[in-house]
């Protein structure tokens, strides 16, 4: 094989990569993008058999199923990897060696660092080729620079324990993907659900916040070391991490509302729904009112209930989703194909009853086959020649506005 060529001084690794190296980083990543597809098939086979609900999902909730499982091997192997490299091993160890810490390296270290590349590919690849059902913006910049930071440090050999380190913190990802397994499978109000968004909670504590903090104090005491990689990675370790932690941060901040939501409610919620029922009503005291079709397994829901799941879901973006900045109006088709998706609904049926949950609630207005989006104008347009009658998908009359 041909010695890569870089550069000079932008990425000085002239006397590191050698046809060996280059061989090992190549098939590590082809081995990490071969078995995230061997996990994507394994996990659709072994749900089909293991999980009943699995064969009533949608084919969009069945890709993200079997990504997540992927996703989920990746996460364990590399967080493994990782406290073995830094913690048990000698590699990382002050005293082990008088190589600088910054520039030590072993072929365990390459392996899981070549593998994560082939993860973080055929992820990105995934998400772009769903975009955005299996994420936004924020994870193709989130492995974007992953990747850049991962891919510098395996062909410098220089800066794996701040590498290992950020892997790490995929440790939560198994937290992440069960709670949506269990989301999807209508366990939410299970105490599983309950005791793995608390285990989410400390784990990214600990893993994207605490460790980050020591990731900062850590480079800071060994800055005369760090001082010596080469520009591109000198300035892509001062840069990169930040950005990384600020996202850990916002998402932390997310997971840390939903928790406090749930746990102020999980005690007496269950009670609640007794006492109501026992009485004769629903949920939120509006009797059998209910809202059949959304939910998990096909239950219904009492209509508070599904008013409460609303609030959750942020309406500017569903209209946004619609195209409808400027208009008044929409068919009532397009509304619950938006609905579905955006993953509110699985089926026309749920996408009706939750237009409905929006009706009630006041957020939009349901009249024959339209869907008015701002209730609060529709004096205004009964007011105006011809009232509703010229209302169409492009808007109201000029004389509402």
């Amino acid at each position: 094989m041909v010695g890569i060529a870089y550069p000079l001084g932008f990425i000085s690794i002239s006397g590191y990569v050698s046809p060996n190296k280059e061989f090992h980083w190549l098939a590590s990543a082809l081995f990490g993008i071969l078995l995230c597809r061997i996990v994507y098939k394994l996990t659709g086979l072994i749900s089909l058999h293991s999980f009943k609900g699995y064969q009533k999902l949608t084919k969009a909730e069945k890709v993200e199923w079997n990504n997540r499982g992927f996703s989920t091997v990746h996460a364990i192997g590399v967080a493994v990897a990782s406290f073995y490299l830094i913690l048990l091993s000698d590699t990382f160890h002050e005293d082990s060696s008088d190589v600088l810490i910054i520039s030590r390296r072993s072929t365990l270290s390459d392996t899981t660092l070549g593998i994560s590349i082939g993860y973080f590919l055929s992820d990105i690849a995934m998400i772009f080729w769903h975009f955005p059902a299996l994420g936004g913006l924020e994870y193709v910049l989130h492995h974007g620079l992953s990747m850049f930071s991962i891919f510098l440090s395996l062909i410098s050999g220089e800066g794996q324990i701040y590498i290992l380190m950020v892997l790490f913190s995929e440790s939560t990802t198994p937290f992440v993907n069960l709670r949506w397994y269990l989301d999807i499978a209508g366990k939410k109000n299970s105490n599983l659900y309950f005791c793995n968004g608390v285990a989410l909670f400390l784990g990214w504590l600990i893993a994207r916040i605490l460790l980050f903090i020591y990731f900062f104090v850590h480079m800071f005491f060994h800055f005369d070391q760090v001082k010596t990689i080469f520009p591109l990675g000198f300035y892509s370790l001062l840069s990169i991490p930040p950005v990384l932690a600020m996202m850990n941060l916002f998402w932390f901040w997310k997971i840390a509302k939903v928790e406090r939501f749930g746990f102020a409610t999980s005690n007496g919620a269950k009670k609640r729904r007794a006492g109501f029922a026992a009485a004769g009503v629903g949920g939120d005291g509006e009797g059998e009112k209910t809202s059949k079709g959304v939910g998990g397994g096909g239950l219904p829901i009492s209509f508070g209930e599904a008013k409460r799941l609303m609030r959750l879901v942020n309406v500017e973006a569903l209209k946004t989703k619609l195209g409808t900045e400027g208009k008044e109006a929409i068919p009532y088709n397009d509304l619950l194909e938006a609905c579905q998706s955006i993953g509110v609904a699985r089926s026309k049926e749920e996408a009706a009853a939750f237009a409905r949950v929006l009706d009630e609630a006041g957020v939009i207005l349901l009249f024959r086959d339209k869907v008015l989006l701002h209730p609060d104008r529709v004096p205004l347009c009964v007011s105006a020649p011809g009232g509703f009658a010229d209302i169409d998908t492009e808007g109201c009359p000029e004389s509402c506005i």
